[in-house]
């Protein structure tokens, strides 16, 4: 009997559980859902990006400043992100480019917004600064709350890197003669400024690093989580 009892637990196990078949129409849906999502999200954000700079009286110039670079690394995400649902191939591709474009787009909104500095001469209230500087960082949260991503935090350093590199170029632009784009990134008139802005930044970037990692893993899928530890 007791061989009996086993033999008759082990076929209730077998049938609770899921069977691929029945995972099929859930798995489709995510997919349509998560494809729709990326499609209207690289449109929106390139269109509108491709759109601005067109109408750019100097687009390579306005390319130099931080603001114009972070909606580049974005729509380049953006891209590869709705790419790599037919090329899996990419996915480490777009890992680095969120890495990138998610922790310098919340840079930008968080400097541009506490030192109230709209994107142009038409001030903080119109489309366009909303789109550089508001629109961005909502982009790169909605996308974490409606599909699951890979973050590190041990990749804080990948933004890092750039907003050295970028301040660097800023300041070897100046030393050439141009002329300073952000005026607290000015190394001639107000070097001091500039380097407290810069250690600002290699404080402020990692930490904003972080904390996208944190709200991946303990906000926006926190409850995929869990269910998989039930299962």
């Amino acid at each position: 009997m007791e061989e009996g009892e086993d033999i008759e637990e082990d076929k209730i196990e077998t049938t609770t559980e899921e069977s691929p078949i029945c995972c099929q129409p859930k798995a489709n849906k995510e997919f349509i859902m998560r494809f729709a999502f990326k499609t209207c999200n690289a449109l929106f954000i390139c269109g509108t990006f491709i759109y601005f700079m067109c109408v750019e009286a100097y687009p390579l110039r306005v390319l130099e400043a931080l603001t114009y670079q972070g909606l580049l690394l974005l729509s380049i995400y953006t891209l590869c992100a709705l790419a790599e649902e037919f090329f899996p191939k990419l996915k480490n591709v777009t890992t680095q480019m969120q890495n990138l474009s998610f922790s310098i787009a919340l840079f930008i909104s968080a400097l541009s917004w506490g030192l109230k500095i709209p994107v142009d001469r038409g001030g903080l209230s119109t489309f366009k600064n909303h789109f550089f500087h508001t629109l961005n960082s909502l982009s790169c949260l909605v996308s974490m709350a409606f599909y699951k991503q890979v973050w590190c935090s041990k990749q804080c350093f990948v933004p890092l890197i750039y907003g050295i590199g970028y301040a660097a170029f800023a300041g070897t632009s100046q030393a050439l003669g141009a002329e300073a784009l952000y005026p607290f990134l000015d190394f001639k008139t107000n070097p001091e400024v500039a380097v407290l802005i810069i250690l600002i930044a290699a404080v402020l970037i990692p930490a904003l690093h972080l904390l996208l990692c944190l709200l991946s893993k303990y906000v926006f899928h926190r409850k995929k989580r869990q269910m998989g530890k039930r299962k």
